[in-house]
């Protein structure tokens, strides 16, 4: 089964990182507290309840009618008067708590002079303001229409300028703490810029809390319950996301241990529900099987009588294809034999032929000598028909030669 992570953080005061706690919780016990501009009764109720005695400038008569029961002296003055400090010049007061004072008032560098003008010797303001860097009011200075409306809604200092707000009155920051607020989510802000509004390290820190002395004193209080609130606080925060990691991690493979147990219980049911299938199908498989061997050894028999069969034949095709071997071989040697005697035949025609075109030659020679006779012995007469006739005693070698070219011929034949 799937487990949710608890997203809420860890176990601690509700209030324990508000303004109003830190605020309280940065004055000491049973300190002298003079409020100027306070208008949260619980944060006076807060400091009287730590056995703190008030007294209290007011910038109207509303307020100062419920401050009243809890401060020894209320004195209605305009906060941006430059002689008040004179309304308690006699009091050695321990710390001048203006929280919520310098984001509204007209002129904060005027007025922190004042404050400053009121610290005794050895005293402490303490003093807050909204940061101008955290991630939300940036966000909202991003979506603005104008620049006007962007001055007049957003916070005046960050860190740095807070500081040289009280550098500039003479005193010195000793603690500074920090209200942190989440990020809104908001889709219309590209993750890009997400990232660079965080990597601010005071993003998250909606107000500043600052305890300041003059710079002519030293640090003679030591750290503030406030501070060793928030560095517990911070402390316990980061154990949290430790631990919030760790039982996500332990969660994720929880659930995978789960969905691997799950998939081995399937597949174990599954195997024995195919090992039972099996079961009851291997008797009627061997039957199946044993039936199928003996119809494969009869099948068997049968190829070994057509494999023997098979052999017989081949032995005497192989007798077979000896005996043709041997015909072929003498008929091979009677070609040879007809292929000489036909090669003989040719060369006799050739000389046949040869002692025909000799003949012709020779008998067209005796027609043209008759021929030539018959002219002689009818031009010459007699004499020239004796020198004729001597010519013709003179050629029996031709006539030789052609008698024996014809008994060569009948001899071949």
């Amino acid at each position: 089964m799937p487990r949710r992570v608890p997203t809420t953080g860890p176990a601690t005061e509700p209030d324990a990182g508000t303004l109003a706690v830190l605020a309280v919780l940065a004055v000491s016990p049973a300190s002298r507290v003079l409020t100027v501009g306070l208008r949260d009764l619980a944060m006076a109720e807060a400091l009287s309840a730590r056995g703190c005695s008030l007294w209290s400038i007011c910038g109207d008569e509303a307020t100062a009618r419920l401050l009243k029961p809890l401060s020894e002296e209320v004195v209605v003055a305009d906060l941006a008067d430059p002689d008040l400090a004179s309304a308690f010049s006699g009091i050695p007061f321990d710390v001048v708590f203006a929280v919520g004072v310098l984001d509204v008032a007209r002129r904060p560098d005027l007025l922190v002079q004042t404050l400053a003008a009121l610290l005794p010797a050895r005293a402490r303001l303490v003093a807050s303001v909204a940061n101008a860097t955290h991630v939300n009011v940036r966000i909202r200075g991003l979506q603005t229409r104008s620049f006007e409306e962007s001055v007049d809604a957003s916070p005046r200092f960050d860190l740095a300028g807070l500081h040289a707000l009280l550098d500039q009155a003479g005193l010195t920051p000793i603690e500074v703490l920090r209200v942190h607020e989440p990020a809104l989510e908001d889709p219309t802000v590209p993750p890009a810029v997400m990232t660079w509004l965080h990597s601010d390290p005071e993003a998250l820190a909606a107000q500043l809390i600052v305890v300041a002395e003059s710079r002519d004193v030293s640090n003679a209080y030591g750290t503030s319950l406030a501070e060793h609130l928030q560095e517990r606080i911070r402390h316990v925060e980061e154990a949290w996301a430790e631990s919030r990691d760790r039982a996500s991690e332990l969660e994720t493979a929880l659930d995978a241990a789960d969905t691997a147990r799950e998939a081995a219980e399937a597949a174990l049911a599954s195997a024995l529900d195919a090992l039972e299938q099996h079961d009851v199908d291997n008797e009627a498989r061997v039957a199946e099987l044993e039936e199928t061997l003996r119809q494969r050894m009869a099948e068997l028999d049968s190829l070994d009588h057509a494999l023997k069969l098979l052999q017989a034949d081949l032995a005497l095709k192989e007798a077979f294809a000896l005996e043709l071997r041997l015909a072929s071989q003498q008929a091979d040697i009677a070609a040879n034999a007809a292929r000489e005697e036909a090669d003989h035949l040719r060369r006799t025609l050739a000389i046949v032929e040869v002692t025909r075109d000799a003949e012709r030659a020779e008998l067209l020679r005796l027609r043209e000598v008759e021929e030539e006779l018959a002219r002689v012995r009818a031009r010459a007469g007699y004499r020239l028909l004796e020198r004729a006739s001597a010519q013709l005693a003179a050629m029996p070698p031709l006539m030789l030669a052609a008698k024996w070219a014809a008994r060569r011929i009948n001899r071949a034949r």
